[in-house]
Order: C-alpha cells, then structure tokens, then sequence
C-alpha cells in the first residue's frame, strides 16, 4: 500500500536527514487527510499495514527503532472522523496483543490507551 509506504519513509531513520523528502510528505498528508472523508478512509486502511510492517521488522532493522507511538498520532491527527478514530483505536488494540510477543521491541515504546486516541 502506498500511503503505508509513505507513512514509514517519514518516520524511517535512513530518511532522517532528507530534508525535502520529509518537507514534502509532512505537506502531502494533512493536504490529502483535508481533500476528502474517503482519503480519511484510506488513511485507516493503511494504519495497519504500516503498523505490521514496523513490528515485523528484525531487531537489527533501522525500523525497530521507529517511535510507534508518533505513527499512531500522525494517523489520528490526520482522521477527524470519531469512526474513524475507533477503528483506529480497534486495530491498534488488536496489534498490541500480537505485539507483546515480539521479544526485541524497543524499551521507549509506550503504548497508547484509548484516552490518549480520543
């Protein structure tokens, strides 16, 4: 999926001194997130992949070190729509579970309550 695709080339640690690549998709978002409810909706489609992507990732992958947390905010920030936000909150509670299994997940994630998604 493109927009997960996206999503992690902004918050990949490789891409961290690409400037304009980082300048460009911190306008493309909020503009294509503002255009349409539907673009809305593709952005909670590809919460999860972007998600499971990250917590696939080996432990010696520049994407382990990925703050999980500034993903999901970016995600919320992005959607408006309450629905929305809930389908949110329910995928990420269903990839936390599946989470706390992974034996190398980086000591500063912080998972998110559903007080702190609404």
């Amino acid at each position: 999926m493109v927009l997960s695709r996206l999503v992690i080339f902004l918050f990949h640690p490789l891409t961290q001194d690409n400037v304009r690549l980082r300048q460009v998709l911190n306008v493309f978002f909020p503009f294509f997130a503002s255009m349409d409810i539907a673009n809305q909706q593709q952005l909670e489609a590809a919460f999860l992949p972007t998600i499971k992507t990250i917590q696939k990732a080996p432990c010696t992958s520049p994407l382990a070190e990925m703050d999980i947390a500034m993903i999901v905010k970016l995600f919320v920030n992005l959607t408006q729509v309450t629905n929305i936000h809930f389908g949110i909150y329910c995928a990420l509670r269903k990839t936390i579970f599946v989470c706390r299994r992974r034996v190398c997940w980086p000591a500063n994630q912080r998972w998110i309550t559903p007080y702190t998604i609404n």
